[in-house]
């Protein structure tokens, strides 16, 4: 939903804009026990977070030297 949004202000001024998704629960997962799964491995999470930080921030740099060529 916030990326919906993001995504419209974008184009309403002629922005680019992306979004990565960190998604917790399978889509035929039971949501409760996921939940506490996603709890129980906070580091593995965590970790997982971490390296999709790096990802975006390395998109973001291959995408302005795209831009300079």
């Amino acid at each position: 939903m916030e990326t919906a949004a993001l995504m419209v202000v974008g184009a309403l001024r002629g922005l680019r804009t992306a979004s990565l998704l960190n998604v917790v629960v399978a889509h035929n997962g039971c949501l409760d026990s996921s939940i506490n799964d996603y709890v129980q491995q906070e580091t593995l999470c965590l970790r997982g977070e971490e390296r999709q930080i790096s990802l975006a921030l390395q998109a973001i740099y291959f995408d302005s030297q795209q831009g300079e060529q």
